[in-house]
């Protein structure tokens, strides 16, 4: 049996952390993105790109997501205007995030998401409420390990100059989720909850960030012993795996490694890349996933 790994794009825009400047060109989406695509040999591969509404409020972001879906990649939900509270908001707040997103997506796309992941993987039962009222298939929402503590304190740090964001990130009601919830899918009503990968509740879930915080060695190890205990699961991924910017540019953000040179970080992701097709690893969407964990 071969096993399947879903690429996911969690697509935190610079657009976004910069507070859709006038003018300013999100080369995440152009640029950047072809040469991960280009360098990691990925063209016939389909990924899934989870996308924050209101970047496509942007005519050419628009039409370059339009040509993703066309192409046969998987369009998800990122919530519209990315609170990183959105899981702690009132469920009025939170259709409004869900549904703006939804109906713009469907409108550039002509294809209803059905995948979701909250901003800061802000979680809550009625978060879900809302995805399974509205026929979401899946939430990709769930932090299912004690190290949620800590991910939100280094948010938490990188946002200091923000404080309508600090009054996000620590207002979050999902703080004991990682107890009461199981690290492996489940069902949710009809929505199947796919929490990030993990070996135990009290290890750091795999995503491609642990590249940047433990280095090569660890992190490829860990993805070995995921391949070697699961048959299916996802590898999450975020913009600022493969892109960056000028450090002269004085736009207010809290992005981490954002100054890291693409070429080290290209090194990182073909490294793992690698190792995943040398293993003989099928690439499916999220929503194919869903189906099969």
């Amino acid at each position: 049996m071969n096993k399947k790994i879903a690429i996911n794009i969690n697509f935190d825009s610079f657009s976004e952390a910069f507070g859709y400047p006038k003018n300013f060109r999100d080369e995440t989406y152009f640029k950047f993105l072809d040469e991960f695509i280009l360098k990691l040999e990925l063209s016939d591969v389909k990924i899934t790109f989870f996308i924050i509404g209101r970047d496509l409020l942007n005519p050419e972001i628009k039409s370059r997501v339009k040509y993703l879906s066309q192409m046969g990649n998987e369009i998800g939900n990122h919530s519209y205007n990315h609170r990183m509270d959105l899981g702690s908001l009132h469920k009025n707040t939170i259709e409004y995030e869900v549904l703006k997103s939804h109906e713009i997506i469907f409108n550039t796309t002509q294809k209803e998401p059905k995948g979701f992941v909250s901003p800061a993987w802000s979680s809550s039962k009625c978060l879900w409420d809302v995805l399974s009222e509205n026929n979401y298939k899946y939430d990709s929402s769930l932090f299912p390990s004690i190290w949620l503590y800590p991910m939100i304190l280094k948010i938490f740090f990188n946002h200091l100059n923000s404080k309508g964001r600090l009054k996000e990130i620590i207002s979050r009601k999902d703080y004991f989720f990682p107890f009461i919830f199981p690290k492996r899918p489940f069902v949710y009503k009809n929505l199947k909850i796919m929490p990030l990968p993990n070996l135990s509740k009290i290890l750091i879930p795999f995503w491609h960030t642990l590249f940047f915080i433990f280095g090569s060695n660890f992190t490829t190890a860990y993805l070995k012993a995921l391949l070697n205990r699961y048959n299916n699961f996802y590898y999450l991924l975020h913009p600022l795996d493969f892109s960056s910017f000028d450090k002269n540019l004085s736009y207010d953000q809290g992005l981490e490694r954002a100054h890291y040179p693409v070429d080290k970080k290209i090194k990182y992701l073909k490294e793992s890349f690698d190792y995943l097709k040398k293993n003989g690893i099928e690439f499916i969407t999220m929503k194919e996933l869903s189906n099969q964990i």
